[in-house]
């Protein structure tokens, strides 16, 4: 390398260009764009092929400069000639470029053989990067048979010289057991190497194995550090990876606005992670405004390349006429898209647009084909939504059975509210057999999980059988208004939902459920049971002149039997 500096420094444009192309790569040197297009430009001046080709590649991949295909095409065209008078003179460096010219088929015709013959005459002179091409050749079967161990012989030739991109896929074979044995150790090792000398891709895998503890203990701070550096050279995944560190505070302070800051630099590079992140940052107001004007555009962009969860997600805010102009069928259109790459939050949604006729017409059996789907994904919130719709009849027929089919499931799945559900199913014995052990199993699954409501449960049915009776009737009259007053603002809500039913409601009508689960349903459970508690220990008449008193006797046997789900 100190010679490529002095022959450069002294105007050579051979070096020149030969230093361009180590800045452009980070061979050995920090990657510098802005350096690497000086020296090549200052090439180009001199006519020198070497110096139109690098140019040619950074006008291709938009690498320090604005991406220019039809410039790029140009440069290539002007240098093929000069580059395969050098090659056929023994020089390494245009042999290797040409094979890769070969190779890609730019400005010379594709033929993988050719571009082998190449790249094997550069690596049989000890050039790194012709040992590299050739390597990734063999990996790929690219104008030579496949052979992964061959391609680990290539690499390591080019990764003893220092050269970082053998080092990056040496690594990788290691770490995939591809042509030698699998070794998480030797991978970190080839990693390394290549990282500290500044490659970023080396860097980036590095931050990944720190974070898993793969082949060096893991350190999510050496992580940051290593993702750090990777992302002050443009590496987008870094970058996006920086942003999950701070939005999860792992091996760096938790900061919303700085992870925003690096998931916006991955998106405006075009990483579509990053793009879809960017969505929900700007919808939930994390790190950013909230402002969904601004999620739907990033979903947008993030769809259309193909991204699952912005999809779903531009779905919803087009359901609801939320940063862009309410349209079903195009939500349909979008929620189809990614339920047909297999998201199950999609495919119920689709679902329930079947059962509605929501966005399209309406098709009971086409509807029942999406929530088979997304059921079988495993998804235990999906489950507990399906129950909830059984349990209530929105959209179908009411079916205890088929709701409590659901529940169970869910529950069976870890769903902290399911589990609450199918506690209460069995402490009332409705739809299954009464049965408190395990009404207190499936309770204090729940409440182990945080679900407050279940740990209140594990409290009341423990609490010994001489209640006080004054305590016992406050504490009744007080769940009663509160039973009253949830299910009031529930009608309210279902009401204003069925106004407007022919309209894109699927995500109110989630949160209707939402708004069920977390207030309803707890407030009815209580009511029930502390029904059933003052009946058991004062006798029925007792517990209906206390309800004639207290304005709830048309309550009586209403509640109690809700208080299942």
């Amino acid at each position: 390398m100190q010679s490529l500096y002095v022959e450069a420094d002294r105007g050579d444009p051979a070096s020149q260009a030969k230093l361009a192309g180590a800045f452009r790569r980070g061979e050995h040197v920090r990657r510098d764009y802005r350096r690497a297009l000086e020296l090549a430009t200052r090439a180009a001046e001199r006519k020198h092929p070497y110096g139109w080709f690098e140019l040619a590649v950074m006008y291709r991949d938009g690498l320090g400069v604005e991406k220019n295909s039809e410039k790029s095409m140009e440069l290539f065209k002007l240098c093929a000639g000069g580059i395969k008078k050098m090659a056929e003179k023994g020089d390494p460096y245009a042999q290797a470029n040409l094979g890769w010219m070969h190779d890609r088929g730019v400005a010379v015709r594709q033929d993988g053989k050719e571009a082998a013959k190449w790249a094997r005459r550069a690596a049989d002179q000890g050039y790194a990067r012709g040992q590299f091409n050739l390597g990734v050749m063999y990996s790929q079967g690219k104008g030579v048979p496949l052979d992964d161990a061959e391609a680990v012989r290539w690499y390591r030739k080019s990764a003893d010289q220092g050269f970082t991109h053998a080092q990056l896929n040496l690594g990788f074979m290691f770490q995939k057991g591809r042509g030698t044995h699998q070794d998480d150790t030797e991978a970190v090792s080839w990693y390394r190497r290549a990282a500290e000398q500044g490659m970023a891709g080396a860097q980036f895998n590095m931050g990944v194995l720190c974070m898993s503890g793969l082949g060096v203990a893991g350190n999510d701070t050496e992580a940051a550090g290593w993702f750090r550096l990777a992302a002050d050279q443009d590496e987008v995944q870094a970058m996006t990876a920086l942003g999950e560190m701070y939005a999860a505070g792992r091996g760096v302070a938790r900061n919303d606005t700085e992870s925003a800051v690096w998931y916006r630099r991955a998106a405006e590079k075009y990483h579509v992670l990053a793009q879809a992140r960017m969505g929900v940052l700007y919808e939930r107001g994390q790190g950013v405004p909230r402002d969904d004007t601004e999620a739907a555009r990033w979903y947008r962009r993030a769809a259309v390349q193909g991204d699952t969860v912005a999809r779903y997600n531009l779905g919803v805010l087009q359901d609801l006429g939320r940063g862009v102009a309410r349209d079903t069928a195009q939500s349909v259109k979008w929620y189809r898209s990614a339920a047909e790459q297999g998201y199950p939050p999609a495919q119920f949604q689709l679902g329930v647009k079947y059962l509605k006729g929501e966005g399209v017409a309406r098709d009971p059996t086409e509807s029942g084909r999406w929530f088979r789907k997304a059921t079988a994904s495993g998804d235990a919130t999906i489950r507990y939504r399906l129950g909830l719709m059984y349990a209530t009849g929105d959209g179908v027929q009411k079916d205890d059975a088929q709701a409590i089919r659901w529940l169970l499931d869910a529950a069976q799945l870890g769903h902290a509210a399911a589990q609450f559900s199918v506690g209460n199913l069995y402490a009332r014995g409705i739809g299954l057999r009464k049965d408190p052990n395990e009404a207190v199993k499936w309770y204090q699954l729940a409440a182990d999980q945080g679900y407050e409501e279940a740990a209140k449960s594990l409290r009341e049915m423990s609490r010994p059988a001489d209640v006080d009776p004054k305590k016992l009737e406050a504490e009744l009259v007080k769940a009663s208004k509160a039973y009253l007053a949830a299910r009031s603002k529930y009608e309210r809500r279902a009401g204003d939902l069925k106004a407007v039913r022919t309209g894109d409601t699927e995500s109110q009508y989630v949160e209707l459920m939402r708004f069920a689960a977390d207030e309803v349903l707890p407030a009815t459970t209580r009511f029930g049971r502390l029904m059933a508690a003052y009946q058991k220990q004062f006798g029925r008449p007792k517990l209906v002149d206390l309800a004639a008193r207290h304005g709830f006797r048309d309550l009586l046997g209403t509640a109690e039997g809700r208080a299942a789900f």
